[in-house]
């Protein structure tokens, strides 16, 4: 019984290095990931809120990486460059969308005297335009 399966033992371990091992490519899903346990209703990722803020119709910006490490050794054009908020591609935006709860996905605009965001939503703008004077401050990506 032995040498039987000693003997086929060979066969087996080549067989099984001749097959084409299938590669699959999958891509980051996040999907809902919270949800409250008495009614099970969404929740949205609080450390992906902390990090990014909702512009109009599906836009997230995010901070400069490293905008508050070693300020002092920094000249004030990078310091001032490091300051300016940055777009999220697509794939990004639609990843955070789906981490946001409904809290997060209204536009927030009540909570500044002068909203310092508001000429970056895109329908707004068009608004902002006709009734004010105001030009569109500069925005470095």
């Amino acid at each position: 019984m032995l040498q039987s399966v000693t003997s086929k033992l060979p066969s087996l371990v080549n067989s099984a290095l001749n097959l084409n091992p299938v590669k699959f490519f999958f891509d980051q899903i996040r999907t809902r990931t919270t949800c409250s346990k008495t009614k099970g209703k969404e929740k949205s990722v609080r450390t992906a809120m902390d990090r990014y803020f909702r512009l109009g119709k599906r836009v997230w910006i995010k901070a400069q990486p490293g905008y508050h490490h070693h300020l002092y050794l920094k000249p004030a054009e990078k310091r001032f460059i490091l300051q300016q908020p940055i777009l999220l591609r697509n794939r990004e935006s639609k990843m955070v969308e789906r981490m946001a709860g409904r809290y997060f996905k209204n536009l927030k605009l009540e909570n500044f005297v002068d909203p310092p965001f508001v000429h970056y939503h895109p329908y707004l703008n068009r608004v902002n335009q006709i009734n004010s004077t105001l030009k569109k401050t500069q925005f470095f990506p």
